[in-house]
């Protein structure tokens, strides 16, 4: 009888065991890098979106909503830099066409840290409107074009000072609308 318990034990502790590890598999949320990499391969800029999110410790723990929001504190973060290098060079511009065009940066890029980014992470966290969060993020990729494609315009095309910030803003917001594009469905 001894015997019999003994081995009936042996065989159904490993069946158990199985059994919790099969079941923990499935009932697991995604989330961590399997979730960053769901959510970045819908958007246009695959490799920008896995570097700025494995780049943020929160991004391990986050479910999409909360990788919506850390992409547009990337945004933000990004933004207010150029806004402040902005600011900087229109200070000490001499040239009339460059302080013409550096107002016109400060302007989209104060737009972006004052209104459109704000508005974003609002409809995001508190409405939950993401639509409206998604077209604010937009709104920012779109005043980094703003801002950038004035140099390239004839007559006197000019030499941007905020091309490679102007792209990592314009692509980061675009990476953010496609995350928030992720929550409506």
């Amino acid at each position: 009888m001894e015997t019999k318990n003994i081995s009936l034990r042996h065989l159904l502790l490993p069946l158990l065991i199985l059994q919790s590890v099969a079941a923990l598999s499935v009932e697991r949320p995604q989330n961590g890098v399997d979730l960053i990499t769901q959510v970045c391969k819908k958007t246009n800029f695959y490799q920008l979106c896995m570097k700025s999110l494995q780049s943020d410790p929160r991004s391990s723990t986050a479910d999409v909503n909360g990788l919506a929001g850390i992409s547009l504190d990337l945004v933000t973060k990004k933004s207010n830099e150029t806004f402040t290098y902005a600011l900087e060079l229109f200070k000490n511009v001499r040239d009339p066409l460059l302080y013409q065009y550096y107002g016109t940066c400060v302007e989209e890029y104060g737009a972006a840290v004052t209104r459109h980014l704000p508005a974003a992470i609002e409809a995001l966290n508190k409405s939950h409107e993401y639509a409206v969060a998604g077209d604010e993020a937009k709104a920012v990729a779109n005043n980094a074009n703003v801002c950038e494609e004035q140099f390239t315009l004839t007559p006197m095309p000019r030499k941007s000072p905020f091309s490679s910030r102007s792209e990592v803003v314009h692509d980061l917001s675009l990476v953010a609308a496609s995350i928030i594009s992720q929550l409506k469905s």
